[in-house]
């Protein structure tokens, strides 16, 4: 079964500009800063949750890192793993952890010795080949071994590069969260493994060459058993989102659970509505600009089998267009019954 897991998730290739992912993550790691509207009661549950979310990012925001390795790996024979600081590997994770938070799942992930040993192996042959690919060929001066369990990692991992000299683990988190480039968007695979209920352990791995630098993520881990029998997973999560999480140019996800709905008879219709200005967004399979509007119900197994993604266009920021509300419809659950989903979002600065 894994097997099949891993030649669907081999086609999933994702590349984010250097220069997007700095914007993002300085907009994210600078110190919060209150919202520049009305102030509101703080016993109100809207600025709970606004406080709640201020508290954990200030728990979980990435720290000055000066020392990345613990040993160098090296890209070229003889090849070495090498191993990552825990500061900067408690970057990414701790990353990952908000991610997660924001999406409603469990928190409870840690990092493990076997797995970034593992992720390491495939970050030094991407960097030693100097592209990105889930199944990377063999380099002629590689010991079978190491290619062995370098092949292992790309082939059970998210897997990121960034063509400036220096990247960081959670600049990787982002960008598999974001997912929407046009070659991701129809599945949004790297989001959905990141956002499985089910992921419990995670790897790291990080080495650079004259390419840039690479980074694996090893996800396919399903050990976890927390919070794991949700109806649907959403990105963005309902209530207070930080817009610094999701931009205008990010899809929309809809994960649901199998053992919630009867998958084989949904036929979701889904319906955007601005409630800022009252602007709708009416999505149908019509819609497929990979630039713009866009639409598709994805059933691959990407940790939940069954995604539902729509991108609405003409958005230029969240700063005035803020409060969005989501109507799903065409959906049938477990016992037969037709359901709908129904949630609102409101976006604000960290």
């Amino acid at each position: 079964m894994l097997k099949k897991v891993l030649l669907v998730f081999c086609f999933s290739l994702f590349v984010l500009s250097c220069e997007t992912l700095k914007e993002g993550l300085s907009s994210i790691t600078n110190s919060i800063s209150s919202d520049s509207g009305s102030k509101t009661s703080s016993k109100e549950p809207e600025a709970e949750q606004i406080a709640e979310i201020k508290a954990k990012w200030q728990q979980y925001k990435p720290k000055i890192v000066t020392k990345i390795f613990v040993e160098t790996p090296s890209v070229k024979t003889p090849y070495r793993a090498g191993a990552l600081t825990p500061e900067f590997l408690t970057n990414g994770l701790n990353t990952f952890k908000f991610v997660r938070y924001l999406a409603g799942l469990s928190e409870n992930i840690v990092y493990t010795g076997e797995l970034n040993d593992l992720g390491q192996h495939g970050a030094v042959i991407l960097a030693r080949l100097g592209q990105l690919t889930h199944t990377p060929a063999k380099p002629g001066d590689m010991d079978q071994a190491f290619y062995k369990r370098a092949y292992e990692s790309t082939t059970s991992a998210n897997i990121h590069m960034s063509t400036a000299n220096s990247s960081t683990l959670q600049e990787a988190v982002m960008s598999f969260c974001d997912d929407s480039d046009e070659s991701n968007i129809d599945r949004l695979g790297h989001r959905r493994w990141m956002l499985n209920p089910k992921l419990g352990k995670v790897g790291f791995g990080y080495a650079t060459s004259a390419a840039g630098s690479f980074i694996p993520i090893q996800v396919f881990d399903q050990s976890n058993t927390e919070k794991i029998d949700m109806d649907y997973v959403l990105w963005p999560n309902k209530g207070y989102f930080p817009s610094s999480f999701f931009t205008t140019t990010q899809a929309w996800s809809v994960s649901l659970n199998s053992n919630s709905y009867n998958l084989t008879r949904c036929n979701p219709t889904v319906k955007l509505t601005c409630l800022s200005n009252g602007k709708e967004w009416r999505f149908s399979i019509s819609d497929k600009d990979k630039k713009g509007k866009y639409f598709n119900i994805e059933k691959s197994n990407y940790g939940m089998p069954y995604c539902i993604i729509f991108r609405p266009d003409g958005i230029s920021s969240f700063a005035s267009n803020k409060k969005f509300k989501v109507e799903i419809g065409g959906l049938v659950d477990k016992l037969g019954k037709t359901q709908q989903i129904e949630y609102e979002v409101e976006f604000f600065t960290l």
